[in-house]
């Protein structure tokens, strides 16, 4: 959510400490998890979050995911996963075709193609954010690639291979998976993170 002003936004439910007094750049508020999903305020060039709670309600299951188009851009769905590239630029591929619970939500980031990118997931927590390379291997790469609906994973990367990120946009540390689960979220992981721009999971799948 988003007010630009010198005045606080009108919000009830702010966490204790918030709103910043006097800072005409935090404004982006948003619900911290550390918060008990209260109201903080943000400078929204430094804060990546979504705008309402992800956290589902028992049996509750959202539609598909939205594919969104840019400027010059082309969206086409296939296998299932909706694919947007933008006038050449880098691909974001999501579940698609199909009720993709939030919980379970996945996409490649900055590949060229549909079929590789930078991993972002939403966590155990329900915070969506960057995979870190700490403990990816070829259990966890063929994991998210058979969630989308690939086969496997050609190739692993790590290092940021498909660009750098924010060193605030993790999710995952440490993860851990045996290659036979359904979702990178039941993968074992730390919501926890000590991870920098450059430690971002990478995959190519096939």
């Amino acid at each position: 959510m988003w007010e630009h002003s010198v005045a606080d936004s009108d919000f009830t439910n702010w966490a204790e400490g918030f709103p910043t007094p006097d800072d005409n750049l935090a404004d982006c508020a948003m619900m911290h998890k550390d918060m008990d999903w209260a109201w903080v305020d943000a400078d929204c060039g430094a804060t990546m979050s979504a705008t309402a709670c992800q956290l589902e309600a028992p049996d509750a299951t959202p539609g598909p995911a939205p594919t969104t188009t840019t400027p010059g851009g082309e969206a086409t769905t296939t296998a299932g996963m909706d694919t947007t590239t933008s006038g050449g630029g880098p691909a974001t591929t999501t579940p698609g075709g199909q009720d993709t619970p939030a919980s379970e939500r996945l996409e490649l980031v900055g590949g060229s193609s549909a079929n590789e990118g930078n991993v972002w997931a939403t966590n155990s927590a329900g915070v969506w954010g960057v995979v870190c390379d700490d403990g990816w291997d070829a259990n966890a790469a063929a994991v998210v690639c058979m969630q989308l609906g690939y086969s496997g994973a050609a190739e692993v990367f790590d290092h940021s291979e498909f660009g750098d990120v924010g060193s605030d946009d993790f999710s995952y540390d440490e993860i851990s998976c045996s290659g036979s689960e359904g979702h990178i979220q039941e993968c074992q992981h730390d919501t926890e993170e000590d991870c920098y721009g450059g430690e971002a999971a990478g995959v190519r799948c096939s």
